[in-house]
């Protein structure tokens, strides 16, 4: 894991208390436009002088003590923050200035130390929480930080170091989300934070975004000119990202797969005979390849062998028997040879297993058109099947509103029940999404036909034929414009 950044909360906003009489240099002490250089002989000043209330001298201190503390000169800055210690004891701030460079030196259990003593005079104290979880987690003792980060956001739910600060101690943890989370917040809250930027560049580059790795790691570059860290990370992710980039070649399937692939392939040809070979032979190297078996069953289906699609489908789902697909598939190979009573019991164990198979809800449906057409039982004389079959599709197409098939199918049977203005509304929807589908077009046909808008339907007729019509298609077609006494 990339080195992570974490963020301490100092308070550097030193004042005078109010009501004090100020010296030039005091004020030139705390003055955010002195250079550090100018601050360090003005606190100095104040300092020798003695003349400041035990506060005002506090204030000097502290402010000498971190000018020291950013000098990396730990001695200096952690005498002066004794002083101050000794000279305002009920105050939070030199205690948390102690514990930092406590921290800084490697002393994690005297800066925990300060830290509690703060908190003890101040339960409200966010800053302190947030160090103190910095602590424990130099201590790898992640929980206990998360738990000090999670108290000072409670405290203060704005604090976007706290957060950037969690979001590594959720790293360390594994819990990527959570991190992500927690820094995407510290940098919505505070857009200035490179600490934060880069810190979420590092997780971005563990999760291997290296486009959002690099735009992190600039922007904390941005931020702070020659932060070391994020340009050597950023040159890490931009060169992780050239090795993604590079091809890798792919590894040869095994031989059944290859056998199995080349059949599918065949299969979309229409390469029947070659197809079956391919599968045959896959199934040779295993005769458990459920895959393999149900694709060669499809394939004789598709030749108009149902019984030794049938065969396919039995040994596959024998295999396999929660198998949805090779459970349609029979269930449309028993259709295909009327034996709709079996076909449905199939379908309905492919919606046992998923409630919302479209595949399966469709095969039920086209179970119910063929059985109102063919049963003649209580059922189709109620319009049952009908209404059972619309109930089928409308739940297709709320789940998938543009199938067109199931539009199509849906309109069929509403044409039935003489719902006509639905009907072609279905149709409409049907061929926006197929344009080129002549069988849509000859269906809609139809049903012009029988509400007596004979021009559109031999428009319709017309348009399916100048498509790439299937023959029955075709026959159907022209034996209604034949009726109609228009040329086909």
């Amino acid at each position: 894991m990339r080195n992570l950044t974490l963020v301490f909360a100092a308070i550097v906003a030193l004042s005078v208390p109010a009501g004090a009489q100020t010296s030039d240099a005091q004020r030139q002490c705390t003055a955010a436009n002195q250079t550090p250089e100018q601050q360090l002989q003005n606190c100095t000043t104040v300092i020798e002088a003695g003349q400041e209330t035990p506060q005002g001298l506090a204030i000097a201190y502290r402010r000498r003590g971190n000018i020291y503390l950013n000098m990396r000169d730990f001695d200096r800055a952690m005498a002066d923050f004794d002083e101050a210690v000794k000279l305002d004891p009920k105050s939070v701030d030199p205690l948390n200035d102690r514990g930092r460079t406590f921290h800084a030196k490697g002393q994690f259990d005297r800066a925990i130390a300060d830290y509690d003593q703060a908190i003890a005079l101040n339960p409200n104290f966010a800053i302190g929480f947030n160090n103190r979880g910095i602590a424990y987690q130099s201590k790898g003792q992640a929980d206990r930080a998360i738990a000090d980060y999670d108290q000072a956001i409670a405290l203060r739910p704005d604090y976007a170091m706290a957060f950037a600060n969690r979001g590594r101690a959720y790293q360390n943890k594994g819990n990527l989300a959570q991190a992500k989370a927690d820094l995407d917040r510290a940098v919505e809250l505070d857009p200035k934070n490179a600490f934060a930027f880069h810190n979420r560049g590092n997780l971005l580059l563990a999760q291997r975004d290296y486009d959002g790795a690099i735009a992190d790691f600039e922007r904390a570059i941005a931020l702070r000119p020659g932060y070391g860290e994020a340009i050597a990370a950023r040159k890490l992710a931009s060169e992780r990202k050239a090795q993604a980039q590079q091809p890798t070649p792919p590894a040869p399937p095994e031989p059944k797969v290859a056998l199995f692939n080349q059949g599918n392939s065949q299969l979309g040809l229409k390469d029947f005979d070659r197809a079956i070979a391919s599968f045959d032979e896959a199934i040779k190297l295993d005769p458990k390849y459920a895959a393999a078996l149900n694709a060669r069953g499809f394939t004789y289906a598709a030749k108009g062998q149902h019984d030794r699609a049938i065969a396919d489908y039995d040994q596959a789902l024998a295999l396999d028997p929660k198998f949805a697909a090779a459970l349609f598939n029979r269930g449309m190979a028993y259709r295909n040879k009327g034996r709709y009573d079996t076909a449905f019991q199939d379908f309905e164990r492919a919606l046992a297993l998923n409630p919302k198979n479209s595949a399966a809800l469709f095969g039920r449906a086209l179970v119910y058109q063929d059985k109102a057409q063919w049963d003649f039982d209580a059922y189709q004389n109620e319009g049952r099947y009908e209404e059972l079959a619309i109930r089928d599709y409308d739940e297709i197409i709320r789940v998938s509103p543009k199938h067109a098939a199931a539009l199509n199918n849906r309109a069929l049977v509403l044409v039935t029940r003489r719902q006509f203005d639905r009907a072609l509304q279905d149709y409409e929807e049907a061929l926006r999404l197929d344009p080129n589908n002549a069988s849509y077009y000859k269906n809609r046909g139809n049903a012009f036909r029988i509400i007596g808008q004979y021009e559109r339907a031999i428009a319709d007729y017309r348009k399916a034929l100048s498509l790439n019509a299937d023959e029955g298609t075709r026959k159907l077609v022209q034996s209604a414009l034949k009726d109609l006494g228009v040329p086909g």
